[in-house]
């Protein structure tokens, strides 16, 4: 059971404004900082960059000064966070620079709004969002490690690429055309795609077709239907390929997950059970 003990969006400190905890506060404090600020705990100063986010544990002394006004969000959290923390492999005491502070942003932007609400569900819903945050900075976090030297804007790039093969895998991509969508050569673009992606562009983009077809078989597709829907054009390629992948035929696939479709209409005289 977690529980968010309070929050805030948005917070503004004056510059100059400095603040002392010798004795750390009973509980985990988890803050995002859009300025630069001078933070130390556990004797060590950091400073803070655009959007970094700092987890630290109960009881753990800190202060801070404000070399400028300070804008951040922040929420205190107990409960069984140690566990979670642990689960996604997120050590606490920590100071985390991200590439995409924006998306981290707007998970506690989200918590912020929903602990003000006092709606249904709260509890349940502000559980859930610190459990996305975790899962958010943990993805984030070893895509980092894996591209520690790329620029940025290429990474964004290639997560687009992947999101329109995603979205029309029956588009006939080629490693070429992948390439030239984001203005990289096929040579530098190759290792780039797996490095970034922990698989090849070929093999990807065959995870992709397949599970599309599973989909579409899943749903009530024929065979030649799913095959074309997911880009390939010769059937006997798309049933080996399928069967090398799942263990089993488009068809056999099919009649052992087709989803059924049937339901019996009522209408205002007959009673719904």
């Amino acid at each position: 059971m977690l529980t968010v003990l309070e929050a805030q969006c948005n917070w503004v400190e004056n510059r100059g404004m400095q603040l002392v905890r010798d004795d750390g506060v009973p509980f985990y404090i988890i803050a995002q900082y859009f300025s630069e600020i001078d933070l130390t705990f556990l004797g060590e100063t950091h400073r803070t960059s655009w959007g970094s986010l700092l987890i630290l544990e109960p009881n753990i002394p800190h202060s801070y000064t404000c070399r400028e006004e300070l804008l951040h969000h922040w929420f205190h959290l107990d409960g069984d966070v140690a566990g979670l923390l642990e689960r996604y492999g997120l050590p606490p005491n920590q100071l985390y620079s991200l590439q995409n502070a924006e998306e981290i942003s707007a998970i506690l932007q989200q918590i912020s709004m929903t602990y003000h609400d006092k709606g249904l569900f709260r509890e349940d819903y502000l559980e859930l969002k610190v459990r996305e945050l975790c899962i958010n900075l943990a993805r984030q976090l070893n895509l980092q490690s894996r591209i520690n030297n790329l620029d940025y804007s290429v990474i964004m790039r290639l997560r687009e690429l992947r999101f329109r093969i995603l979205e029309h895998p029956e588009y006939d991509w080629t490693v070429a055309e992948m390439a030239s969508q984001i203005y990289l050569s096929e040579s530098y673009f190759y290792p780039l795609y797996r490095k970034c992606f922990g698989i090849t562009p070929n093999r990807d983009l065959i995870a992709i077709r397949i599970e599309r077809a599973r989909t579409n078989l899943m749903c009530g597709c024929s065979v030649s239907a799913a095959a074309e829907k997911s880009g390939y054009t010769n059937i006997y390629h798309f049933i080996r390929q399928f069967k090398k992948v799942t263990g089993m035929t488009p068809k056999q696939y099919k009649l052992q997950n087709r989803i059924s479709h049937t339901f019996r209409p009522t209408d205002a005289s007959t009673p719904v059970r």
